[in-house]
């Protein structure tokens, strides 16, 4: 399991504080000597825990008041669901319009097409409502939402998850990071993606800008456990930008399409002070 390209999960509860205590040391050695490949969340019993659960995955719709790991798989469940509805929404409209990675589908994990899939359906979305374009079949949502196309300069290519050119003449691109089997370094991989756009010309379909603006796309459970890595990353490419008009990190809300790293936190203290309470 600890080398899946998948994520897994193994849910310990304990009531006794001497069984907790006994395990915790044993999972601490786990967690050392696996490079980080396994992370032990701790998590004190508490209220809240339903709320805290779909947090971790997208904000999902649950039913009933569970303990944690019900909540848990019942979150993880429903979000697995609700990608996988997205990409037969509109008689798989998404799904068409999504390229699979230029190095083919063995190259790409499920989960990341299916974000892939529910950032496309997101952004035409906000393109319907915010500019009034129909958007309603294939050559138009592959007209003004691209998925694996352009190149940099000739120095080097780069191909955008996702990319949208707006009216303006820039570029903005979407980048799907999952990080899982990444061990100790993924935010150097993140590091490294959003570098790759520094003080390029982006080409696509002839639209052409100085800069492209950078939005970094992770699912929630993968956010929350690499939190403080990205919260200093941004901190610190923030005091030194390389050369791109600007960069946003985005989660999955269920309710909302996509929401900003900002308002992930504000709702995570929200919830953590208000179940502490």
């Amino acid at each position: 399991m600890l080398y899946a390209s998948d994520i897994g999960f193994v849910i310990f509860r304990a009531s006794d504080d001497q069984v907790y205590t006994k395990f915790d040391e044993k999972l601490r050695g786990l967690e050392a000597r696996s490079n980080k490949r396994v992370r032990v969340v701790r998590l004190e019993a508490r209220g809240g825990t339903e709320r805290l659960a779909q947090l971790m995955w997208g904000n999902p719709p649950l039913r009933g008041e569970l303990v944690f790991d019900a909540a848990f798989n019942g979150a993880k469940q429903e979000f697995e669901r609700l990608l996988k509805e997205c990409e037969r929404e509109e008689g798989g409209l998404f799904m068409l319009a999504t390229a699979r990675h230029r190095l083919g589908a063995g190259e790409e994990s499920d989960l990341h097409y299916a974000l892939k899939v529910y950032t496309v359906r997101t952004l035409v979305r906000w393109l319907r409502e915010g500019s009034g374009e129909q958007l309603g079949s294939l050559s138009e949502v592959r007209n003004r939402v691209l998925t694996e196309e352009g190149k940099l300069n000739q120095s080097l290519s780069v191909v955008p998850d996702v990319a949208v050119c707006h009216p303006q003449g820039h570029w903005e691109v979407f980048e799907v990071e999952t990080l899982f089997g990444e061990g100790r370094n993924g935010v150097k991989k993140i590091q490294e993606t959003i570098e790759k756009y520094a003080s390029t010309r982006v080409y696509v379909n002839k639209c052409a800008s100085t800069g492209v603006y950078v939005n970094i796309v992770m699912d929630p459970f993968g956010l929350l456990l690499h939190l403080h890595e990205v919260v200093q990353l941004v901190k610190e490419i923030r005091k030194d930008p390389p050369g791109i008009l600007g960069l946003e990190f985005y989660t999955v809300d269920f309710e909302k399409g996509l929401i900003k790293l900002q308002e992930f936190v504000k709702w995570l203290k929200g919830e953590l002070e208000g179940s502490a309470g």
